[in-house]
Formats: structure tokens, C-alpha cells, sequence
């Protein structure tokens, strides 16, 4: 039997809105997003921005929040948000969940992790960034048709651990060193998380599968289980890499996300389509379950009533941030 340090448990909550969204709801891919945050502030946090190069053709837009508290003993927690433009929207229009987390006792520091475009989504960076390589698949397509290379998770991958943390890191113990108690810490090495919605859920459940111990704390929302006919689920098949620390996975879905694809493509709902009533919902429970067995990990699966995909982005990013600052148990979060 496995010690209690590694015995944990797979719950699922099913959570009820007062209203459902209208059927096939996706987000909002090609709209400008506000960034307006960055110059009104937050009492709780002061923002920066900077820019940084993985390549030639790849550049990102980072969006830096800091709490405006001093660091715990032990240092703040970072959560590191894909998605950054779109993140940077969603919390300029919840002020009070961005207060809520400035003023817990451990305040995380939110590391957005953007692109260089307006918009709040960059839709062909994220499909080659977001999406694990298919070995047998070189030329590896986001789907069959659409033009957009995919496969780049490992390079972004790479990207995230050996440049963008450590820059981080500099950058808060620059900012940090006036703030600092006495032999503490600017940031905790020990509370790291990584938040992704859709292809970015899907990079998270990756890295999770193979650099585990890269972060300690991974939140997959809406995690795109079906790409490439369930690659991500059937490499969890395999036992996984042990991490050199317990790590824990969040994971949050609509409930009924793929009767909602089915409903947005009825073209595509022939006698091969898997039964669509609950199967995004069992797929991610199976997931955690999976992965909850294995020493070293701990997994939950959330699914959530009347949300649709696209509005699961808003909700998964409550969900990390309240379970991060532990204000209110994560199956209580209502909507």
C-alpha cells in the first residue's frame, strides 16, 4: 500500500450554473484583447512586460504580475499561465478574483506567457507550441487540412525550463531583494505551476507525463484529449516518470464538451463517432484515475454542468487561482 505522502484520491464534482451558455460557445480566437490592466493596476499586483526570443521566428510577449505583498517566508508561489493575452483579458474584467489572490497569505506571481500580436490568441504559434510531437508523424499537421504545423511542445517545452524560469527568477529577486524577510526567499521552488486551456491543457498533461518534476502543481483545463485520435490519453498508459517530488494535477472540463462539438459539426456525427452524451467527461475521469494510481501523483477531475469549451477558459483560471491560494476548496467553486 502506498505511504500516505503518496496516497491520494480522484474526485469529480459536477457543478451547476444558473443558466446554461448557448450549445457550441468556443472562445473568442481572433478578438483584440484588453490589456488594459497593465496601465490601471491592481492593488494587489504591479505588472510588467517583457519580450523574449526562443528563435528566429518565435517570440513571445511576457506578462509579469507580481504581489504588492512582501514574500512569505518560504517565497511566493508562480503560476505560469499559457494563453498570456487572453489571461491578461479574462482577470482585467474579475478584479475581485485578482484581489482575492493579492491578498492570501501566500500571493502567487503570475507569469503570463504571451505572443506579439494584439489579439487574444495566436492560433497558429499555439497549435505548433501547444501540441506534443507524434513520433511516426514528422510533418505533423494541427488537423488534417488546416495548414498549421504542430508537434512543437518539446521545443516550447525547452523554451519554458531553461530560459523563461530562470529569467523569472532574476527578474523577482531584482524586484524582490527590498521586500525580502529576513533568510527568505523572493519566489517558492517548491510551489511551481503551469495552467493551460484547450491545446494548452494538452500541453500541460505533456509535460506533466514527461518532465513531471519541472512543476509541482499542473492545471489542464478543457484539455484537448481527442488530438491525434487520443495521443496524450495512451501515452498515459505507460507508466508515467516518476517525479522527484509529489506533483498534483487539477484537471476541469465542461461536462459535456464533445455532445457540444458534435452539436457545432453534425457532419461529422456518423455511425464511427464515439457516443458523445459523456465521453469528454469519462475520458478525463479515466485520465486522472489512471494517473492517480501511479506513486508520486495525486489527480483530480472536475466537470462542470452548463459550461461550454469556450467558457471553461474563464472558470479553469478561477478554479487554479483559488486552489493555488487555497482560499475555498476547488469542488465548492460555483459559477
Amino acid at each position: 500500500m502506498r505511504s500516505l505522502l503518496h496516497s491520494f484520491f480522484v474526485s469529480i464534482a459536477v457543478l451547476l450554473a444558473a443558466l446554461a451558455p448557448p450549445a457550441g460557445a468556443q472562445p473568442d480566437l481572433h478578438s483584440r484583447a484588453d490589456v488594459s490592466l497593465l496601465t490601471n493596476g491592481s492593488e494587489g499586483y504591479t505588472f510588467s512586460t517583457f519580450d523574449m526570443a526562443r528563435d528566429e521566428t518565435s517570440r513571445y510577449r511576457i506578462y509579469l504580475a507580481v504581489p504588492r505583498k512582501a514574500p512569505p517566508r518560504a517565497g511566493h508561489p508562480v503560476l505560469y499561465l499559457l494563453d498570456g493575452n487572453a489571461v491578461l483579458d479574462i482577470l482585467g474584467t474579475r478584479p475581485a478574483l485578482l484581489e482575492a489572490a493579492g491578498d492570501a497569505a501566500a500571493p502567487p506571481v503570475l507569469v503570463m506567457i504571451g505572443y506579439e500580436t494584439p489579439a487574444r490568441f495566436d492560433v497558429k504559434a499555439r497549435a505548433y507550441d501547444y501540441t506534443p510531437p507524434v513520433p511516426d508523424k514528422p510533418a505533423l499537421e494541427d488537423r488534417s487540412g488546416s495548414g498549421r504545423p504542430a508537434g512543437g511542445a518539446e521545443t516550447f517545452r525547452d523554451f519554458i525550463a531553461g530560459r523563461l524560469k530562470p529569467e523569472v527568477d532574476a527578474r523577482l529577486r531584482a524586484q524582490g531583494e527590498a521586500r525580502l524577510h529576513a533568510q527568505g526567499k523572493s519566489i517558492d521552488p517548491s510551489r511551481q505551476g503551469l495552467w493551460g486551456h484547450s491545446y494548452g491543457g494538452l500541453f500541460v498533461l505533456h509535460v506533466l507525463l514527461t518532465h513531471p518534476g519541472d512543476f509541482q502543481e499542473y492545471y489542464a483545463i478543457s484539455p484537448s484529449l481527442g488530438w491525434q485520435d487520443g495521443w496524450i490519453p495512451r501515452q498515459a498508459k505507460a507508466p508515467p516518470a516518476r517525479p522527484p517530488a509529489p506533483v498534483a494535477l487539477l484537471a476541469v472540463s465542461g461536462a459535456d464538451e464533445a455532445g457540444e462539438k458534435r452539436r457545432r459539426n453534425p457532419a461529422r456525427a456518423g455511425p464511427e463517432t464515439p457516443r458523445p452524451a459523456r465521453a469528454s467527461g469519462e475520458g478525463l475521469w479515466d485520465f486522472a484515475a489512471q494517473l492517480d494510481a501511479r506513486d508520486g501523483y495525486r489527480a483530480r477531475a472536475i466537470l462542470m454542468k452548463g459550461q461550454s469549451h469556450g467558457e471553461m477558459f474563464a472558470v479553469g483560471l478561477e478554479a487554479a487561482l483559488r486552489e493555488m491560494v487555497e482560499e475555498t476548496p476547488t469542488d465548492a467553486i460555483k459559477e
